[in-house]
């Protein structure tokens, strides 16, 4: 700190707090400390000049917020209309349990009125200091305290009062000792941290109930004399202040294992810990911090400024100024650095946050107490030359110290307003010397605590010191009336008030990233972003937590539940009933709706409190409603709330909904069933229907078939396993619930876990002979088979289901029946048979007016179509379906029809339009949670990219397409994405991967019947690699198998027609070519001119190149190949080099080892390259073309050039 200070200090500065300086102008007042700050009392005819609080406390006389049920300071009731036993709620509370030592032995030799005397003056004394921290006596048990702290009135850092509490309980019966000392009066102390239900049993009065209470009584029994014993939950949620001493685990009578606890050992008062994690990095905050470096930059060059950062708490006050005061102390290490923090309770020197740095500068902060203080004062500040040992100025500094660690002193006799004006002299002449040598950061957290007096020394601090580079650095919380309008207009001195929002959604989820310290799923960052609300805190803690354990994504910290419960108990009761209404409502909603809700429930609603809970930032209204900012608001103020007021009003939003919105089914279901699940645990409520579960299961059945019809397969399985668990275990409805539980996990590709439901389910249809069941269990079962490429089994199981609904009459299931079979034989199938199936069924719908039912049909006739090669009927058929589905509603068959349609778009060269789609299905397959949809949209994604030549992204689009297809085991999906990545893989010159991946699709290929695709697949990996027989092969025996099927053959031709080329026989080739379509297809047009180039025909060859080139949307590799065979036919030289140009441009920038190498062949250049994929390929090497090192060859001996 410096002499400077010090001399300045002398006599001025530091004091003895004085209470009555909290008021100003209010004569005749009794001042006391009682809880959370210092308060008085005051006679009928003063008033204390606090704006916005029309009532003092009928216990504790602190002023109330208007329409407070309970002080917020001690806790009690306020006003006669108050029923507290009619108050229940759950809370999670910190239970203080502490009892006399010997308490039977000294009543047995003592009078009893003597024993209550004694008894009655200690916890006179013990009963304020509960109160001093913002206790609640619970009971006095004779010898005995039961305190609650976080009931009626939550705090943030009740664990912390309670703990502190104690600590002072066994100070105070310590001094009682020494007043007494013929009685040796002790206490043993257990705290415990948990849930409870708080309200009255049996007509007691206000009292908490659980299992929290009995460990805290029985960690008393285990806790030393004169000790204080804490559970593991409550020392988890106390500040790094207090410190700790593990014991032994204790048993606890009548429990089964051991109990971890912790004594503790005092309260250190130093500087504050800030609460932020210092090993997250600091993200956001790029213009406020712009905003505080300007100041700071103002404040180095010499001039004074004080600065107020305000928001919610963990919303980043502190970090931001640190951040700020870290960057001047790294630029200017001479900066002076004083930090304070104001307390809400138990500290009785209003001064402190600014002289208990001042006393740590002074290294006097851990001299503690005891007879000798003076002595060890004196020692501590003789080496200081300057304070001349045995003067008079030295003699006032001691008093002072001692002041200043809250012991008599001399000082006490100076009056509040000559004692004020003396700190605020003393501190300006001090500071200012010391900021002649160098800045001086003056920073205190958390001012909406502080005391007006102290508020007032900062204020003169910076007008008074304002031509010096002194900062005056604050936060606090927009909530409490001491901090309207700070901070102060201090001129000359700068002031500026930053006002902190919760972090946008990017900063969000960089700070989730940086706190989990690796990659977490999109989806988990979106939900614990969503759920922080974007404050920083609430990000840090619930990450934390989550990345620890994915499953806990549902679960909430203590400190944050103690935070929010704390702020939700600061409302007022027209607030709180909104809060509590929304809470059971949903995290949004209608604002009408909560008006209907309110007068459902027969409360009065109050248009300005919801105004209100937006300005405090609890909710937010847009043009839509309402909605909690943050999840986990809505989250506490849910579990405060008994579970039988949850079922009551749970009910009254479902009959509600069911009156005013019955289109809301799912909503409504989901109330019922909560109200329902909670009765089936407690038994009968008033208020919530005794058919509660009856008509949730009705609801919720109807709700999973609309997510069902949506595309939302997950949510729907949600839903149904949910009315499972309500509906009773056997009859009609459970088999149709299980039914529709089978269907949901069919569709969601999870096999494994459907084929296991049927294996319950259909043993109990055929018990009950309820035909329709079974055979729609055989119906799903034929579609198990056939998604896992068993096409006889599917068959078979699929014409067992279209039987039994001929004979059962059943026309609408048969035709669900026929459309399933029919979309069997798409799949290595006949495609003949495939359209005979679906038109049956298409006929039956439109029988039976089902346009859902018509819809499909068209869309997997459209399926046909493509597979056929008729892209124009495909595409008329996938429009006609996608409008008929937008006209019912149902999205889930609109987001798959788009999939197909993107596909077709693809195969006929639209490839602008099919990623446009492919994008919008993939992003309605992320919203439903559909991993099969997600993992074709990637994998059409990188067919297009492979397409384009941008092989490497195309690589890594198909890898994430393979790993979500074998996520859910779809061996179909497996097949496609390693169709993309065999040619990847080849481009880039992986060839062993490519040989494994082509090894891979021929296995999984076994059980798909005629499925042509591997083979073609397999065919054009061959051809790619210049394997010209092996590619003549699989692509022979992949016609044939198109032949069978009826599907087109054009693709495997053109790759039987380069095979043909590879292995020299190019007029072969010519005569595969023409079975072809050539003219409409880029593919086929390159081999026809490559075949031509090698024969000689370099007219022909050239034309066919020059019709590529001029297609417009051609792929990379055709657009290359056909372009070599158009040079090496040129017939100028002219031509020649316009051709060379074209045919650079045509592989310029597309990483295809095969490709490039080739191309440098034909061009007459070494064929060497480096395999891409980064660092470690290895040196260059030559490229082995095999087939394709003779074509280029060939194609090399130019033709004649005139």
């Amino acid at each position: 700190m410096g002499l400077a200070l010090q001399d300045d200090l002398v006599g001025e500065t530091i004091i003895r707090p004085v209470r009555d300086a909290m008021i100003r102008h209010v004569s005749d007042a009794v001042i006391w400390q009682v809880s959370d700050a210092i308060i008085w009392q005051v006679s009928d005819a003063v008033t204390p000049v606090r704006s916005g609080f029309l009532a003092l406390c009928e216990q504790c006389a602190c002023a109330l917020p208007e329409g407070a049920r309970f002080c917020p300071t001690c806790g009690a009731p306020q006003g006669a209309h108050v029923e507290v036993a009619g108050l229940e709620e759950r809370r999670v509370v910190t239970v203080l349990f502490a009892d006399v030592v010997g308490f039977t032995t000294m009543a047995e030799h003592r009078d009893p009125e003597q024993v209550k005397r004694l008894v009655d003056a200690a916890f006179e004394l013990l009963v304020r200091d509960v109160e001093s921290y913002g206790g609640v006596v619970d009971k006095l048990l004779g010898d005995g305290i039961v305190a609650l702290f976080g009931a009626p009135i939550a705090h943030e850092d009740d664990a912390d009062r309670a703990v502190r509490a104690g600590l002072t309980m066994q100070h105070t019966l310590h001094t009682f000792r020494d007043e007494h000392p013929a009685d040796d009066l002790r206490m043993r102390i257990g705290i415990n941290t948990g849930e409870v239900l708080v309200g009255t049993l049996a007509g007691t009065d206000y009292t908490a109930m659980g299992d929290v209470v009995n460990i805290a009584a029985r960690l008393q029994s285990a806790a030393p004399a004169d000790g204080v014993l804490v559970g593991a939950d409550t020392k988890a949620l106390c500040s790094p202040a207090l410190r700790f001493e593990s014991v032994d685990p204790v048993q606890l009578r009548g429990r089964a294992g051991v109990t971890e606890a912790w004594q503790v050992l005092a309260v250190e008062r130093s500087r504050p810990r800030r609460r932020w994690a210092s090993d997250v990095p600091f993200v956001g905050r790029t213009a406020e911090r712009a905003i505080l470096d300007a100041m700071l930059r103002t404040v180095r060059s010499g001039r004074g400024a004080i600065v107020a950062v305000s928001g919610e708490a963990g919303i980043g006050k502190s970090r931001l100024i640190s951040e700020a005061v870290n960057t001047l102390l790294a630029e200017r290490p001479e900066t002076l650095l004083l930090e304070g923090a104001c307390a809400p309770y138990g500290e009785t020197n209003l001064w402190w946050p600014v002289a208990a740095s001042v006393l740590e500068q002074l290294g006097l902060d851990r001299l503690g107490e005891g007879p000798d203080l003076r002595e060890r004062i004196v020692a501590r500040l003789t080496p200081f030359d300057e304070l001349a040992p045995g003067t008079p100025q030295f003699g006032r500094f001691v008093e002072f110290v001692l002041h200043l660690l809250g012991q008599p002193s001399a000082l006490d006799a100076l009056g509040p307003i000559a004692l004020r004006d003396a700190i605020v002299a003393g501190m300006v002449g001090g500071i200012r010397r010391r900021a002649e040598r160098g800045p001086v950061v003056i920073w205190v957290d958390d001012v909406q605590w502080a005391a007006p007096a102290l508020l007032d020394l900062l204020e003169s601090l910076a007008r008074q010191l304002a031509g010096l580079p002194v900062l005056i650095a604050t936060t606090f919380r927009p909530d409490a009336e001491t901090t309207d309008g700070w901070p102060p207009p201090a001129d000359p001195a700068m002031s500026l008030h930053l006002s902190l929002e919760p972090l946008p959604d990017a900063d969000a989820a960089e700070l989730v990233r940086e706190v989990a310290g690796r990659e977490l799923p999109a989806s988990m960052v979106t939900a614990i972003s969503a759920r922080s609300g974007g404050n920083p805190l609430f990000l840090i803690e619930l990450t934390r937590l989550t990345a620890d354990d994915a499953s806990a994504t549902d679960e909430m910290p203590g400190s944050l539940r103690a935070l929010i419960a704390a702020q939700l108990d600061q409302l007022s009761p027209a607030q709180r009933e909104i809060i509590d209404n929304a809470a059971i409502i949903g995290n949004e909603g209608r604002a009408g709706a909560l008006r209907r809700f309110a007068e459902h429930l027969g409360q009065t609603y109050d248009p300005a409190a919801f105004r209100s809970l937006a300005e405090l930032g609890l909710l937010v209204r847009d043009h839509r409603g309402w909605r909690f900012r943050s999840d986990v608001v809505r989250e506490v103020a849910y579990q405060t709330l008994t579970k039988q007021v949850r079922a009551q009003r749970h009910a009254g939003v479902a009959n509600y909904l069911a009156e005013y919105e019955p289109t809301s089914v799912d909503r409504r279901a989901h109330h019922m069933a909560s109200a329902a699940e909670i009765q089936s645990e407690l038994g009968p409520i008033d208020g919530v229907p005794t058919d509660a579960s009856s008509l949730a299961v009705e609801w919720l059945d109807q709700a999973a078939r609309q997510w069902q019809r949506q595309g939302a397969a997950r949510r729907g399985l949600e839903v149904v396993e949910r009315a499972i668990r309500l509906a009773p275990r056997w009859g009609s409805p459970s088999r149709s619930l299980s039914l529709l539980q089978v269907e949901l996990l069919v569709d969601l590709r999870m096999h494994r876990e459907a084929r296991a439901a049927l294996a319950e389910l259909i043993p109990q249809a055929e018990l009950a002979a309820d035909h329709v069941v079974a055979a729609e269990s055989t119906r799903l079962l034929g579609q198990i088979e056939q998604m896992e490429g068993e096409l006889p089994a599917a068959r078979r199981e699929l014409t067992k289901a279209v039987e039994a609904f001929r004979h059962l009459g059943d026309d609408q299931r048969l035709a669900d029946a026929l459309r399933a079979r029919g979309f069997a034989e798409m799949f290595g199938g006949s495609l003949a048979e495939a359209e005979r199936f679906l038109r049956e069924a298409e006929t039956i719908f439109q029988r039976v007016d089902d346009p859902r039912g018509r819809a499909w049909v068209q869309q997997n006739l459209a399926w046909v179509s493509f597979l056929s090669g008729d892209h124009e009927v495909s595409e008329r058929r996938l429009r006609a379906a996608i409008e008929a589905f937008d006209a019912i509603g149902d999205r889930g068959g609109r987001s798959w029809s788009l999939g197909v349609l993107a596909y077709v778009y693809h195969f006929a060269r639209r490839n602008d339009d099919a990623l446009e789609l492919a994008a919008q299905a993939l992003d309605d397959a992320k919203q439903w949670s559909d991993a099969w949809g997600a993992s074709m949209m990637r994998n059409l994604q990188a067919s297009v990219l492979l397409w384009r030549g941008q092989i490497v992204e195309a690589n890594e689009l198909a890898e994430r397409a393979l790993a979500g297809f074998r996520k859910i085991d779809d061996r179909f999906g497996q097949i496609q994405a390693l169709g993309v990545l065999n040619r990847t893989a080849v481009a880039l010159g992986r060839f062993a991967d490519a040989d494994r991946t082509v090894e891979e699709v021929m296995v999984l290929s076994g059980k798909f019947g005629e499925l042509a695709y591997p083979g073609i697949a397999a065919a054009g990996t061959a051809m790619h690699l210049g394997h010209g027989h092996e590619a003549l092969l699989r692509a022979g025996e992949a016609v044939g198998r198109l032949d069978t099927t009826g599907a087109n053959v054009d693709e495997g031709r053109v790759i039987g027609a380069f095979g043909q080329i590879l292995t020299g026989d190019a007029e072969a080739a010519l005569a595969t070519l023409l079975e072809v379509s050539v003219e409409q297809s880029p593919f086929a047009l390159a081999a026809r001119a490559t075949a031509s180039a090698m024969l000689g025909d370099h007219d022909q060859a050239r034309s066919d190149a020059d019709r590529v080139d001029s297609m417009g949307e051609v792929s990379y590799w055709d657009r290359t190949i056909a372009a070599a065979a158009g040079y090496a036919s040129s017939a100028t030289s002219a031509e020649r080099e316009v051709r060379r140009v074209r045919l650079i441009d045509a592989v310029s920038g597309i990483d295809d080892v095969m490709l490039t190498a080739y191309v440098e062949r034909v061009l007459g250049r070494q064929a060497v390259r480096s395999v891409p994929g980064g660092v470690g390929d290895g040196p260059a090497r030559s490229v082995d073309l095999a087939g394709w090192g003779e074509v280029a060859r060939r194609l090399g001996a130019p033709a004649e050039i005139a």
